[in-house]
């Protein structure tokens, strides 16, 4: 006689069901937090970038300042309300960029990425 480990009245089906949303829900969550990480990681590549070009001698920090907003806004295109800034003093440069991301998929949560870098003025010898 076969053992029987419980009745078979449906409930493997709602179980089932039960789990693969769950999976799905797990699976939606893992693609927004990529898409996060790459955003920020883009975002900040291009800041220190902007830094960079702005600490050069000579440069001018307005169009380090436009060209990072350009950046930002062709590489992520699921960035909203891009704001950057480029400033210069004696010691050093720094970029900074804010922008809300609004990844593929549903958007759960608002999420407001900034980032900043920071770097010397170069002096000519």
């Amino acid at each position: 006689m076969p053992a029987r480990f419980g009745r078979q009245d449906g409930s493997v089906l709602v179980e089932g069901m039960a789990a693969m949303l769950v999976l799905f829900v797990v699976l939606v969550l893992i693609v927004q937090v990529a898409f996060v990480v790459v955003a920020h990681d883009v975002a900040a590549t291009a800041a220190a970038a902007a830094a960079r070009r702005a600490a050069r001698s000579g440069a001018d920090p307005a169009a380090a300042q436009e060209r990072l907003t350009a950046e930002l806004t062709s590489a992520l295109p699921g960035a909203g309300d891009v704001v950057a800034s480029v400033r210069v003093d004696a010691t050093a440069a720094e970029a900074v960029a804010a922008f809300d991301w609004r990844g593929p998929g549903p958007d759960v949560v608002p999420i407001r990425i900034v980032v900043r870098s920071r770097v010397p003025v170069g002096v000519p010898p």
